[in-house]
């Protein structure tokens, strides 16, 4: 059975490519054109969120009343609260470093006036110990306070990494944020949205909040490398689909009889 070719021809070369390879060729590399503009609407919306960040980071705190809708509308928004801290429920988020030190990130769950379900604050970082035993002391702080941060949505929510770390006394460690499992373990509901203390906040210890996680540039290195490789297979499928057109050698009869007639013959 012999398949049939669509052909071009360009001087001494042939453009002959198959059907079904074609079709192929051609899934990939729209898949690909399309994985690199998806990189680069990923890295405009970074963009956004990190001008969003700057701009609302210096606008007028709101109360927590104040918010209506999804909590995510509302990343890096300001907020003032009043309220007391549960002292006896210190959560430390596990493995964050800071300047190439290893720590946690304290949490403490927050209880507004007025309110059942607490907010949790990270009041910032703090080094590890010598060994994983040696945990942190975190001061208590007594009384109602009002404090001043920034809100944030966790975008993780896994649980505790092992069941050895669900039976240690408090404060318990966990890996990344779940609200869900947080509110069974605390006996009370918690937000979805966390609350970064702010830096002047005398409650906390190390705070330089940045949105350090959104990297535009990764994203537009992203789409280059996919708009690269789609460059490269149009290469490829050109030059495996092309070859050099060469000239059908003439028989010797045929040679013979050209030279018989055109031979000159003499007057």
């Amino acid at each position: 059975m012999i398949k049939k070719r669509i052909g071009l021809q360009f001087k001494h070369y042939s453009f002959t490519p198959h059907l079904v390879p074609s079709l192929i060729t051609l899934f990939l590399l729209v898949l690909l054109i399309w994985l690199g503009f998806w990189q680069l609407n990923r890295a405009q919306q970074k963009r956004n969120l990190i001008i969003s960040y700057q701009a609302l980071k210096t606008s007028k705190p709101i109360k927590l009343s104040s918010m209506t809708g999804a909590a995510i509308n509302y990343r890096y928004t300001p907020v003032n609260i009043s309220g007391k801290f549960d002292n006896q429920h210190t959560i430390l988020l596990d493995n964050r470093t800071y300047q190439g030190r290893a720590g946690y990130q304290v949490l403490s769950p927050f209880i507004p006036t007025g309110a059942t379900t607490a907010v949790l604050i990270n009041r910032g970082w703090v080094p590890m110990g010598k060994t994983r035993n040696e945990l942190p002391g975190i001061n208590a702080i007594k009384g109602t306070v009002s404090i001043n941060g920034i809100i944030d949505v966790p975008i993780n929510n896994l649980t505790l990494s092992t069941k050895k770390e669900l039976n240690e006394q408090w404060p318990i460690r966990i890996q990344t944020i779940n609200n869900k499992f947080l509110a069974k373990v605390l006996g009370y509901p918690v937000h979805q949205y966390i609350v970064l203390l702010s830096p002047k906040s005398p409650y906390g210890f190390v705070r330089n909040w940045s949105p350090k996680q959104l990297n535009p540039q990764k994203n537009i290195a992203y789409a280059i490398q996919w708009f690269a490789l789609a460059l490269v297979l149009i290469i490829i499928f050109v030059v495996v689909n092309t070859h050099r057109i060469t000239p059908k050698p003439q028989s010797k009869a045929n040679k013979s009889k050209g030279e018989k007639y055109g031979r000159k013959h003499p007057h």
